[in-house]
This record gives C-alpha cells, sequence and structure tokens, in this order.
C-alpha cells in the first residue's frame, strides 16, 4: 500500500518550545563555604551557558527533542547565540537578539555541602512587542508543537505563547515554578496543564498567597492536571488531579505517589540537575502523548 503524497509519516520526536532565560553561569567549586572576610582557594571552576529554559532546552535537544527556543540575548562578546545556534535552538527564529546590553550572570559558590549563587539581571527583559509576529504566526499555523515549557520568566511575553498554546492549539502547557512571588504567576497558572514546584514549601506559599478561602489549586486553575513537587535527593511526588461527582457537581480531589531518588554515584552535574529532570519529565511526557496518538 503506498500513502498519498500530502500524507505525512509520524515524527517520532516531539518538537517543544521553551520560553525563558537564558544567562552566563560561572562556577566555583570550594572545599567549604568561605566565612566573612576570608580567601579560599577553589578546587574547581567552569563557564557556561546557564539560565532555566536554556539548561532545560539543551537537555532536550540531548535526548533527542526539536527545541525551539524563545528567548532574549543581549551582547555579542561571548557567543552564547552561535553556540545555541548550533545546536539548533532557533531554527524557526523566535529569538529576539541585540549588540547592547548584557547577559544575566550567575556566579555559583559550590562546597560539598551547599551552594550560593550570586545572580546579576540581565539589562533588560524581553517584551511582547518584540515578539517577531509574522513569524509567530507563521511558526504557529506550520509547526506541530508538543509542548511549550515555562520557566516562568519574561511573563508576558510567556503569557502570549500560553495563551496561543492552552487556548488556541490544545498544546500542553508545562511550567517551572520556582518561587511563589514570580509576577503574572497566577495568570500563567491558569493556563497550565501541568507545573514542577520546587519544594512543597513553595507550592503551600503559592496556595496561600495566589489563591484564598483555602481553594484546591486544581479547583482554582481547571486546566491543570499535576503537579510534580521535587524534594531534592528525597526524590519527587506527583499530585494528580481527579474528578469525583457528587450529585450534580464535580469537585477536585487529587491523589499522590511519591517517587523516591535512585542514587547513583560519580555524577557530574553540568546542565543543573533539577533542570535535566525537568527536561526528561517533559520529553517522557511528550513521548507517552504521541505514543498513544499512533495507538488510537
Amino acid at each position: 500500500m503506498t500513502s498519498s503524497p500530502s500524507s505525512c509519516p509520524p515524527r517520532w520526536e516531539p518538537l517543544i518550545l521553551c520560553v525563558g532565560l537564558v544567562c552566563r553561569d560561572i562556577t566555583v567549586e570550594v572545599p567549604t563555604y568561605p566565612l566573612e572576610d576570608s580567601k579560599v582557594v577553589t578546587t574547581g571552576y567552569r563557564e557556561g551557558l546557564g539560565g532555566n529554559a536554556c539548561n532545560v532546552a539543551v537537555a532536550l535537544h540531548k535526548l533527542g527533542a526539536e527545541v525551539e527556543l524563545v528567548t532574549k540575548i543581549l551582547g555579542t562578546q561571548h557567543g552564547v547565540y552561535d553556540k545555541l545556534d548550533t545546536l539548533g535552538m532557533f531554527r524557526h527564529g523566535m529569538v529576539v537578539v541585540k549588540k547592547e546590553g548584557h547577559l544575566g550572570l550567575s556566579y555559583i559558590i559550590s562546597s560539598e555541602d551547599s551552594r550560593t549563587i550570586v545572580h546579576s539581571r540581565m539589562s533588560e527583559q524581553m517584551m511582547p512587542d518584540e515578539i517577531p509576529i509574522i513569524t509567530y504566526h507563521h511558526f504557529w499555523s506550520t509547526a506541530q508543537v508538543s509542548c511549550l515549557y515555562l520557566d516562568g520568566r519574561f511573563p508576558h511575553v510567556a503569557e502570549v505563547y500560553a495563551t496561543e498554546a492552552a487556548v488556541n492549539r490544545g498544546v500542553p502547557v508545562v511550567m517551572d515554578v520556582e518561587r511563589s512571588d514570580r509576577a503574572r504567576l497566577r495568570e500563567l497558572l491558569q493556563l497550565c496543564t501541568g507545573i514542577i514546584v520546587s519544594g512543597h514549601h513553595t507550592l503551600h506559599d503559592v496556595q496561600t498567597t495566589l489563591f484564598t478561602h483555602g481553594r484546591s489549586i486544581f479547583d482554582a486553575c481547571p486546566r491543570l492536571e499535576w503537579i510534580v513537587v521535587t524534594m531534592g535527593r528525597d526524590g519527587a511526588e506527583l499530585i494528580l488531579k481527579q474528578q469525583k461527582e457528587e450529585g450534580r457537581t464535580k469537585d477536585s480531589s487529587s491523589s499522590r505517589r511519591c517517587i523516591p531518588s535512585h542514587q547513583v554515584d560519580d555524577v557530574v552535574d553540568t546542565t543543573g540537575a533539577g533542570d535535566a529532570f525537568q527536561a526528561g519529565l517533559v520529553y517522557s511526557m511528550c513521548k507517552r502523548r504521541m505514543l498513544s496518538t499512533k495507538e488510537v
């Protein structure tokens, strides 16, 4: 049996759109965290790309996904654009590049039992009026997007993309909720299919700060289907939305599953353990959805 010229074979690698921060990371390793007014000799040093969305995008690329990164890159002196372009992050031209200004810089002091980050913000944020609108509409009308990933940065830009994905295209939206005080967090949560939260304390802060009267976050965010709470060396907890019918009303409840961490030796953290975990989660979700679609 031959297929018609217009029919396309199934594409087994997902296209994942990542919206968020790219910055530079400088990591120094020390035996112990330095005391005030002291001098410590480092035991390790490395420079590289950073930013949550950037780290997740790079990890997704390594897993085999096609990735399009929506971000703003300032300055040309460190070759950041060229490094990411070599990985195929800008095939559809959704990035904003300006020669003036500077990217954010994270200076990371890492010891055996602690990690401290001193972050200098980028000189200007990405705003919605910088979205290349013709490219934007062409992308959404021609690309088969499997998932939209947000790291919570550039919130007004993220909201534009999330609205298009969730409301107009039916594309799942996954967001990293690192803190409860991000701008436009309530509006972005309304558009999310799933969120990844840093610890139960952050989830508690989100629920008590943004949603009053003890409302469940699932009731307040009707599109939300799951929450993953990361707990470091203790693993992660998956909270799934469940619908239970009582008379004519439907109330949201949730079921919880704890996934312990898998202990391994000789791990070198070059991307960011949390970001690598999120990339694996998003990638596996996309692959599972694609396999389910094929079986149907």
